[in-house]
């Protein structure tokens, strides 16, 4: 995604026009967003992420009919609808930069394609047309909005959540708080305690940086932000609590080499260095101990035999995979990977492993060049222009790669945080005209 023009000489930026929506400040060119557009964008947002949504259907076979299930689906082919709707209005600059996203365009279609050798073609069938839904919506959200519109975006869709959620714990617990083998735990609108200890992860990193750029005093933003971090805690998501961690320390460390270097920071840098090589060691030999103080095994909760035995299957298929959104059918593994598992997964709970399981190692390799440009693309930006909104973007991209360890949503149909990553992958530099986003010092 673009990243916004550099200032010229002493101008700084006007804060207001690019933080706070005003259809009047726009700065895209054509027809401004209206207040009504930009509430149904956290609307579709707000589903996309799982939100309610979750409850009606059954999450190990989405396409099981039943009265609340055709619900669901009639709400996506509406929000189908509106996908196609909204693209219109950036439609000669999406058809411009098309060539500038190819590898997008050409996993599009290996995704299209995977149908004729995909074990449930009729599945693979329907998902695909969700797919490329989710990719249109994904290039109407990069061309109509710049990072800055889009930050303040998401932290209002963070406080969408963050109200729905507590609602939901407060006067309906039985939908609000989890049953069963992890009971006690908040899961909030969403059908998991892991899908709320994940979309609540990505508001805190989006609510942070809201309110690093707009440097307010005002109290909203302040117990959105603790407000979420209440919501990955009480959620017992370790896993989103870690990648937390990890980000804030990306960030600082993207905040330290995009800074003027000097001996001061060598100096620093030589330290931590040789405080990592002295702790590394130490940390494996005191591995179980680690794990055992945020509730987890070394077998990450079972992760690594399922990875072992996903990684049987694509030995079978290594190229191509097993077609878009099959492998994981009910009727696919009920007789073999099932039988060897003492659960029955959904997913391989690895983006990289699912992708090949679907697309083989073609797919994979694609995918990872994508990774690479969208991860080049943000890094630029931030060295063109060190923005709050800018460094945000790229921690999304490494949001993706460290999620993706340990869930799968890379490639999922109606999925916000495949939509996110897209967004932030697509290079629109030839769509946009230089936005008027400062103003003179004086």
């Amino acid at each position: 995604m673009q990243s916004l023009a550099p200032l010229p000489g002493n101008a700084v930026y006007n804060v207001s026009n690019v933080l706070h929506y005003n259809p009047k400040n726009s700065t895209l060119p054509g027809k401004r967003a209206s207040r009504l557009e930009y509430c149904i964008n956290i609307i579709l947002l707000y589903l996309l992420s799982g939100a309610i949504l979750s409850h009606l259907t059954d999450e190990s076979n989405p396409d099981v009919k039943s009265s609340a299930g055709g619900l669901v689906q009639m709400l996506w082919y509406v929000s189908y609808g509106v996908f196609v709707l909204l693209i219109t209005k950036v439609l000669p600059r999406f058809t411009r930069i098309l060539r500038r996203n190819k590898l997008i365009l050409v996993l599009a279609a290996l995704t299209t394609v995977s149908m004729f050798w995909s074990q449930v073609p009729d599945v693979s069938a329907r998902r695909v047309l969700s797919f490329m839904m989710c990719l249109i919506y994904s290039f109407y959200l990069a061309l109509r909005f710049n990072k800055g519109q889009l930050l303040v975006m998401f932290y209002h869709l963070a406080i969408l959540i963050l109200v729905s959620s507590l609602l939901s714990i407060l006067f309906m617990p039985a939908y609000g708080i989890a049953q069963g083998v992890h009971e006690g735990s908040w899961r909030g609108v969403y059908f998991h305690k892991n899908g709320l200890g994940r979309i609540s992860s990505i508001s805190c990193v989006s609510t942070y940086f809201y309110i690093r750029s707009i440097r307010t005093r005002k109290w909203l933003p302040y117990v959105v932000l603790l407000g979420m971090v209440l919501l990955v805690v009480q959620s017992d998501s370790a896993t989103s609590l870690v990648i937390l961690f990890i980000l804030y320390c990306l960030y600082r460390l993207l905040r330290w080499t995009t800074a003027k270097f000097d001996q001061k920071r060598l100096a620093i840098t030589i330290l931590s260095f040789a405080v990592i090589v002295v702790l590394l060691p130490i940390s494996f030999y005191y591995i179980e101990l680690l794990f055992s103080a945020i509730g987890r095994d070394t077998s990450f909760t079972g992760r690594i035999p399922l990875w072992l035995l996903a990684f049987e299957y694509i030995g079978k298929a290594p190229l191509l995979g097993y077609g878009y959104s099959a492998f994981w059918m009910p009727e696919v593994l009920e007789n073999s990977l099932w039988l060897r598992t003492e659960w029955n997964p959904q997913q391989a709970h690895n983006g990289f492993i699912d992708v090949m399981l679907q697309l083989g190692l073609v797919g994979l390799s694609l995918f990872l060049v994508i990774l690479y440009k969208a991860w080049k693309l943000n890094y630029r930006s931030i060295r063109q222009d060190p923005t709050e909104y800018n460094y945000w973007g790229i921690i999304l991209v490494g949001f993706t790669i460290l999620f993706s360890l340990t869930e799968t949503f890379l490639l999922k149909h109606n999925n916000i945080y495949w939509v996110i990553f897209l967004t932030m992958s697509i290079d629109n530099s030839l769509a946009k005209k230089r936005p008027a986003l400062y103003k003179s010092a004086s």
